[in-house]
């Protein structure tokens, strides 16, 4: 589980906020992670087919790869919501892990 900082990084990444919310009763039974950057999107390179999510899991600024359509769908991530960058500019950003699902 992970804080977002505010509805516009919301918006860039997620289709509803029906699983956003959470009750002090389910709060503690999760792991939390990291906040989420403010600002944060999904995006895609030219030709790489691959999705990626920009993060910070500590260790600065990374694309992580969101590796299926299962993946991404689990995470309720907004398929409309993916941006398109140059390649070359997706290929300067450093990799962190992936994400699973």
């Amino acid at each position: 589980m992970r804080h977002i900082p505010n509805p516009t990084t919301f918006d860039n990444l997620f289709n509803s906020w029906t699983y956003a919310i959470i009750g002090t009763e389910t709060y503690n039974i999760y792991p939390h992670g990291p906040a989420l950057e403010s600002g944060a999107v999904l995006f895609t390179g030219d030709g790489t087919g691959k999705v990626y999510l920009i993060d910070n899991l500590g260790n600065g600024i990374e694309k992580r790869w969101i590796i299926s359509p299962t993946a991404f769908n689990e995470y309720d991530f907004n398929w409309g919501q993916i941006k398109t960058y140059p390649a070359t500019i997706v290929n300067g950003i450093p990799t962190g892990s992936n994400i699973n699902g």
